[in-house]
């Protein structure tokens, strides 16, 4: 986050070592999705000014996305030299295709006939969790044989209340929170995976793992989601819920599509996104500004 690169920048004082950025999004930009504070005021101004700055304290930028680095280069002046794309990536051993969710459909209490869709991450608006039970709904009116797998927290029961009171509790189950270690599991069960985060610049590492196991994945239009799906994303216009429904609805319905999507993005997040060619990347700009320093 910004405040430890400014943290690093102070270290830096005492100690003649390089700076190494993990970009994850833009301050001001979170700041404004979260409605911390408005656009155009004063305190934005200031936000966007000291963000600047810290972007040009590192020695190198790494950003998951194009639309970020461009926007490093181009708005916040700093040197295109410094600037390097790296996308996320995730241990394609450890997520892969297994479709055999039998003891997780037992657990809770899903019937073998109904497709899966699953969510695993944080519960809160800005995860797009509120539209998308605004959105389920619409998908059940014409399309019973589905579930929502949702496994995450915290508010499990504010939101499950909301699936109450908008009538689909029986088509919805909250997993509360997870270990780690079993969202392979929980992610192996399910036919297609949604994430309906509503920031248009943050990155979403849940697609990777999304991916990796071999799910097609509904989400909203984003650069960034579409830079990491590519034209194998099932999209919806950012956060209208009708329109994630209709995505659903279209994906859940069709078995061609589901089975088509599934041998490609697993194929893409093995070739583009597996550890071991995302790690390559990120050591070769360790080296290079480790040997600029020393030079």
């Amino acid at each position: 986050l910004h405040e430890g690169v400014f943290i690093a920048k102070l270290c830096r004082l005492f100690r003649r070592i390089p700076v190494l950025f993990d970009l994850q999004g833009s301050l001001s930009e979170e700041l404004l999705a979260h409605k911390f504070i408005k656009k155009g005021g004063v305190i934005y101004r200031g936000m966007r000014h000291m963000e600047g700055l810290i972007d040009r304290f590192a020695d190198a930028v790494i950003s998951s996305s194009t639309r970020s680095a461009e926007q490093l280069k181009k708005e916040f002046s700093v040197e295109q030299s410094r600037v390097h794309i790296v996308t996320d990536g995730i241990d394609a051993q450890v997520f892969k295709p297994q479709r055999n969710g039998t003891h997780i459909r037992e657990k809770h209490n899903i019937s073998a006939d109904k497709k899966i869709v699953v969510y695993v991450g944080l519960l809160n608006k800005y995860q797009g969790i509120d539209c998308l039970l605004e959105a389920i709904p619409y998908v059940v009116k014409d399309f019973q044989k589905v579930h929502f797998l949702i496994a995450g927290f915290p508010d499990v029961e504010k939101y499950s209340q909301m699936a109450r009171s908008s009538g689909v509790s029986g088509y919805v189950t909250f997993a509360g929170k997870i270990d780690y270690e079993q969202t392979p599991q929980y992610l192996g069960c399910a036919d297609i995976a949604v994430t309906p985060k509503l920031s248009p610049t943050e990155g979403n590492l849940k697609i990777y793992s999304y991916m990796s196991s071999g799910l097609p994945t509904v989400a909203f239009d984003t650069p960034v989601n579409r830079e990491i799906l590519g034209e194998l994303g099932i999209y919806a216009a950012l956060g209208d819920a009708q329109s994630l429904a209709g995505a659903l609805k279209n994906t859940v319905s069709n078995e061609g599509l589901i089975a088509d999507l599934s041998g490609k993005v697993r194929e893409k997040a093995v070739r583009d996104y597996s550890w071991a060619s995302v790690a390559g990347k990120i050591i070769d700009i360790y080296d290079s500004i480790a040997f600029s320093k020393a030079r």
